[in-house]
């Protein structure tokens, strides 16, 4: 059995869970690894942290099947033990679904990933189909993303790489982490179609590296 440790895991982010925020997921995680008693390696420095890392912060109000976090421990352990270890201690609405041993040559987990998928049920439309192909035969759809006391512009259309009509009410969403738009969020390009995002799901981080799904996913 393969042992190392940089050890990525694939985790669910359930319906019960989908409005916490990013940190404090990371600190439900952080809690869970202390409890299992995994040797997890921890920066230098005067506060030192948790060497954790995640893919891509999901959206708060957003569930997942795929999100992915990296460890880095002091000893080399099978990837099998360390999920069966967090596992103990996590809620189901966050249980773990695969873990891998990552080679050292291969990048950090941020840099690899490259967009995302999502499943999206609307409020039904008849016009769903065209209103969808109206949207993406265009060049750029600016989208403005109030903050504090700040105006983002966002192109939605750069962030695109495709949607896909299912029936009446449910699309499939694929979101290219671009220059132009690096977290542009699948509420926001919903919103633009003049929909209401009923349920949001996760369904894919794509990129390249172990567990990361093909961004040729979302080309056809």
């Amino acid at each position: 059995m393969e042992r190392g440790n940089r050890i990525r895991i694939k985790f669910k982010k359930g319906n019960a869970l989908k409005y916490i925020s990013h940190l404090d997921l990371l600190r439900t995680m952080e809690r869970a690894i202390r409890r299992s008693k995994l040797p997890i390696a921890y920066s230098e420095g005067f506060h030192p942290h948790a060497q954790v890392q995640f893919a891509s912060a999901l959206p708060v109000g957003v569930a997942s099947l795929c999100e992915l976090m990296e460890l880095e421990l002091t000893e080399e352990l099978a990837a099998s033990d360390v999920k069966g270890r967090l596992s103990e201690q996590l809620p189901v609405a966050l249980a773990p679904s695969r873990a891998a041993v990552v080679p050292q040559s291969e990048g950090r987990l941020m840099s690899l990933v490259q967009g995302a998928g999502y499943w999206v049920r609307v409020g039904a439309a008849e016009d769903l189909a065209s209103r969808v192909q109206g949207w993406l035969d265009q060049e750029t759809i600016l989208w403005q993303r109030k903050q504090k006391n700040k105006v983002r512009q966002l192109n939605l259309r750069a962030a695109t790489l495709e949607i896909k009509v299912k029936g009446q009410d449910q699309l499939e969403l694929f979101l290219f982490f671009s220059p132009e738009a690096t977290n542009v969020r699948p509420q926001e390009v919903v919103a633009s179609l003049e929909l209401v995002p009923r349920e949001l799901v996760r369904t894919a981080i794509l990129g390249q590296g172990v567990l990361l799904g093909s961004l040729e996913k979302g080309k056809h």
